[in-house]
């Protein structure tokens, strides 16, 4: 591999739209979003591989177009050749919004004009953008490999509905994590949710700005809304199994600002409650 390799990934990258740096003298580019300064990535050469500057493998040299294709993914870029990067869609008032709808960002299957991800991409691509939300970036990364968790600010790129566990196995009917996973992904299709078991708690990711609703306003003992300046301990996207740590994505980010309804989340906690009332009911009766 020598700089002219470097260089054609450089090309490729920026008929996408990415602002991209090459320093020749150590073999590394740097690519970012110019919509989103936060969305950049470090590009090593390592043997006959490009990687992250975490060590993530992106592709061998020679095939410079299939890992820029991989780099613009992970940066929430468009295709080459249409302007550059697109914003996402706001999420609208009933199910995610996101660049690529559920159906296709789980199953792999392509629309015209959409790039197949695979599910490692789709959470290196996640990943990239929830870092965004973090003050030190770099720092948010290595908890994440470190501790599988890290500390980001609400109020930026999204807020979140913190939801009492007793909360959402009623509106569930369940309190089998994995059933309660499924219900989730059914009441919240392709709305990022996380949990915490060791505090009984859940967090749905919303849009900025939900806690500024008038339905959202308030404060109650089981559901509140997190607006700025409050800080999550959010997992790493590789982490969705319920019997691994005590905090997990039941439902993982699967595209870059993705985000659950704000309707949706609230007819959880409607369901939810009217089930936690019937239960008291009968058991005064």
């Amino acid at each position: 591999m020598d700089s002219n390799d470097l260089q054609r990934l450089a090309g490729r990258l920026e008929k996408y739209g990415l602002q991209v740096t090459i320093d020749d003298s150590v073999m590394r580019l740097n690519a970012t979003n110019p919509l989103n300064s936060r969305l950049t990535e470090e590009i090593l050469t390592k043997g006959d591989q490009y990687v992250t500057g975490f060590d993530y493998a992106i592709g061998e040299y020679g095939h410079e177009q299939a890992c820029a294709e991989r780099i613009a993914r992970m940066l929430a870029v468009g295709t080459p050749g249409h302007g550059g990067p697109h914003r996402a869609c706001q999420p609208v008032a009933r199910g995610g919004s996101s660049m690529m709808s559920p159906d296709t960002a789980h199953h792999g299957v392509a629309q015209p004009g959409t790039l197949i991800q695979t599910r490692a991409d789709r959470h290196l691509a996640a990943g990239q953008w929830l870092l965004s939300a973090a003050e030190d970036t770099q720092r948010a990364r290595k908890e994440w490999a470190d501790d599988g968790l890290a500390l980001l600010r609400c109020g930026t790129l999204f807020t979140a509905v913190r939801l009492a566990a007793g909360l959402v196995y009623a509106a569930a009917d369940s309190d089998d994590l994995r059933n309660v996973d499924a219900y989730l992904r059914q009441a919240l299709p392709g709305g990022p949710v996380f949990a915490d078991t060791r505090w009984g708690l859940y967090y749905a990711l919303v849009p900025e700005g939900t806690d500024r609703l008038p339905s959202w306003t308030h404060r109650s003992e089981d559901a509140e809304c997190l607006g700025p300046n409050a800080y999550l301990g959010v997992p790493d996207p590789t982490h969705t199994d319920p019997g691994v740590g005590f905090s997990y994505w039941c439902v993982p980010p699967h595209a870059p600002e993705t985000l659950c309804s704000p309707d949706e989340v609230a007819q959880l906690l409607k369901d939810g409650r009217c089930r936690l009332t019937a239960a008291e009911a009968n058991t005064g009766a």
